[in-house]
């Protein structure tokens, strides 16, 4: 029987374990604040070819984050993301509801908004998709409150489902898993960000290694990857291909965002932002010949891709820093994860990118199966020498749907319990003959306390106009780290500022009389100069 679809609602769960507990919601719920671009880019690309359907979206982990950031009282997630659920779904009363999940580690968050949806309005279609959907499909065909589920590139297989569903004729099948992609991304339709409610997300400040960022919007203007790195699971979306929107096209966009939302910072979280170098220089020589006035970086960046024409470019036109994917040091375990770095072409474009004044963010992951506890050390040993103004440590994590996986899978690495969806990058999922979960831990903490702290280059140079606002945005999102403060104190002190140093001491005091056995240790670890 036909059914019109009026109305579209599209929700993105929160990034955090949803539980009853009365306990402050901070430490369970996921990372930043960023735009849900997997529902808008669905939701506006849907709205373009359906004009008689309105699409309404729903970010519940935007509204968690809200709910902590206004309200000092323990809160329950439980009750909260029920409550906003069937809040929305009274005032919107849609047909169809399309719930979306970028994580594995919370597919729980999204078996319960769906178990939500169903118990508020049974006669909903709930339609699952992205990354967890597309990457591990058994709990979803198993969950009843799920009617179908999407693998891979949402944008042509939704369309065609509301096609099937508005005909009378929906799919006999709960799975699709015919993978279907955008041709030519250029002709996405404008981002619908009034329907989402842009402006609710300038209210979290974003800060990154060279300070605060202001008013900041996440764009993603390309997909796919042509790599074939053991350890990514982005093929499961995207597949292999590369797919970019033109430099005109993404520079249009800026300047678009930029007059009508006041934008001051644009972050690009592309897998690939600067794999076809000559749409990256197009970008920015626009930049330059309209003297815009703007601020951007790429959070990650193919560092074989890079060169000095390149990373010029990229510095005359606003970009301030860019994340170096080294991943390891050496050689061997480069040939291993299928990653092929050139290590002594990424010193040459840190040393490039230090030259005209961009700052460098070195990413690294440690203890993939196979590797060594010395070449674990030796990765370390690499991310000194580069001398980055900031290192990511990452653990290496098998996720479903990965080369990786399959070999720790085989060869019984997986220590945790639920072997099927680990991802955790803070935690030591495997366990080798050459390695424990435990060792790897160790490891990354050692080295993030004494290369990002204690050694940075920019505390040790005296340049603390440059890491001090790093420390002290690291100590609003950490209340537990004492490091963090201990540094903080530390530059107080050299620049003979009272109050701040007064500040730091009494953080660090309260904190060490929490815990004084875990932070006594950290004392004597690090030979810090530190008394109650």
């Amino acid at each position: 029987m036909p059914l019109k679809i009026r109305n579209l609602l599209l929700i993105r769960p929160p990034e955090a374990f949803i539980s009853d507990e009365l306990v402050p919601a901070e430490g369970r719920t996921h990372g930043a604040v960023l735009l849900p671009l997997g529902i808008l880019q669905l939701g506006s690309y849907v709205k373009g070819h359906f004009p008689g359907m309105r699409v309404h979206y729903l970010d519940l982990h935007l509204i968690t984050k809200l709910a902590l950031k206004n309200q000092s009282v323990p809160l329950s997630l439980k009750a909260l993301v029920e409550e906003e659920i069937r809040k929305k779904l009274a005032e919107v009363r849609p047909e169809v509801v399309g719930l979306s999940c970028a994580l594995n580690v919370y597919a729980d968050s999204f078996h319960d908004c769906a178990r939500w949806v169903k118990e508020a309005a049974p006669g909903v279609t709930v339609v699952g998709g992205g990354h967890y959907p597309s990457s591990y499909q058994k709990r979803g065909l198993e969950d009843a409150n799920i009617d179908y589920l999407i693998v891979g590139e949402g944008e042509i297989p939704f369309s065609e489902l509301l096609t099937q569903i508005e005909s009378g004729n929906p799919p006999a099948v709960k799975l699709l898993d015919k993978k279907r992609y955008l041709e030519d991304f250029n002709d996405f339709p404008p981002l619908d960000y009034e329907a989402l409610g842009v402006e609710q997300y300038f209210a979290f400040p974003m800060s990154s290694i060279f300070g605060s960022l202001g008013r900041t919007l996440n764009l993603l203007t390309s997909r796919g990857c042509p790599g074939r790195c053991i350890y990514c699971a982005t093929h499961n979306v995207w597949d292999h291909g590369f797919r970019a929107q033109s430099a005109d096209n993404v520079f249009e966009q800026v300047r678009e965002l930029k007059a009508k939302h006041n934008v001051e910072t644009f972050m690009f979280v592309d897998d690939n932002f600067v794999l076809d170098k000559q749409r990256v220089k197009a970008f920015c020589r626009r930049i330059i010949a309209e003297k815009m006035d703007l601020v951007w970086y790429p959070t990650s960046v193919m560092i074989n891709a890079l060169d000095e024409e390149v990373i010029d470019l990229m510095a005359q036109s606003g970009c301030r820093s860019m994340g170096l994917a080294v991943e390891t040091g050496t050689r061997r375990v480069q040939q291993l994860i299928q990653k092929n770095v050139r290590l002594d072409h990424a010193r040459r474009m840190a040393e490039r990118m230090r030259s005209v004044g961009m700052m460098v963010h070195g990413l690294f992951v440690l203890g993939f199966p196979g590797e060594t506890l010395a070449e674990v050390r030796e990765t370390v040993a690499f991310a000194r020498e580069l001398r980055c103004d900031w290192c990511q440590f990452s653990i290496a994590t098998p996720l479903y749907g990965t080369k990786m996986y399959e070999i720790c899978r085989d060869n019984k690495y997986i220590s945790t319990q639920d072997s099927e969806l680990v991802e955790m990058t803070h935690v030591g999922n495997i366990t080798t003959p050459d390695f424990t979960g435990a060792d790897i831990e160790a490891v990354v903490s050692d080295a993030n306390f004494r290369i990002n702290f204690l050694e940075n280059p920019n505390y040790t140079a005296g340049r603390y106009e440059k890491v001090l606002p790093v420390f002290e945005s690291l100590a609003r999102s950490y209340g537990d780290h004492f490091i963090c403060r201990y540094m903080i104190r530390s530059i107080a002190r050299r620049i003979k500022d009272k109050p701040r140093e007064d500040k730091a001491q009494a953080e660090m005091a309260a904190l060490y009389r929490s815990r004084p056995d875990y932070y006594q240790r950290l004392v004597d670890t690090y030979r810090l100069e530190f008394a109650v």
